[in-house]
C-alpha cells in the first residue's frame, strides 16, 4: 500500500528537492528499505553505519508515524495502514 513519507529540509535535497514521496510497503522497515533503494543518497543517513549487512535505523534519525514516534510502536516492525504518513527528521542533540 502507498505510504507518504515527509522529509525535513536536509533530506528533501537528497530526493530531488521534494518535501515528500510515496513508497509502498506494509511496515516502517519495508518502506524505509524501499525508499533508500530508490534514493541511495539517503541510505547513509537513514541506516546505522555499525549495522554492516543489517538494517538498523541510524540513532540520529527519528521516524514518526502519524505524529507518533515509531519507537513506541514497534520501530521498524511497526505495521502500516493505508493513509498512514511517515515523517523523517534528525534527532536533536545538545547539552
Amino acid at each position: 500500500m502507498p505510504i507518504r513519507i515527509v522529509f525535513a529540509a536536509q533530506f528533501a535535497e537528497l530526493v530531488g528537492g521534494a518535501d515528500s514521496v510515496t513508497v509502498a510497503g506494509h511496515s516502517v522497515g519495508e518502506v524505509l528499505r524501499r525508499l533508500t533503494e530508490r534514493h541511495p543518497a539517503l541510505a547513509t543517513l537513514v541506516w546505522s553505519r555499525t549495522a554492516v549487512g543489517a538494517r538498523e535505523l541510524n540513532p540520529a534519525i527519528v521516524v514518526f508515524l502519524n505524529g507518533e514516534d515509531t519507537r513506541a510502536r514497534g520501530g521498524l516492525d511497526a505495521l502500516l495502514n493505508e493513509g498512514d504518513e511517515l515523517l523523517l527528521i534528525s534527532a536533536v542533540e545538545g547539552g
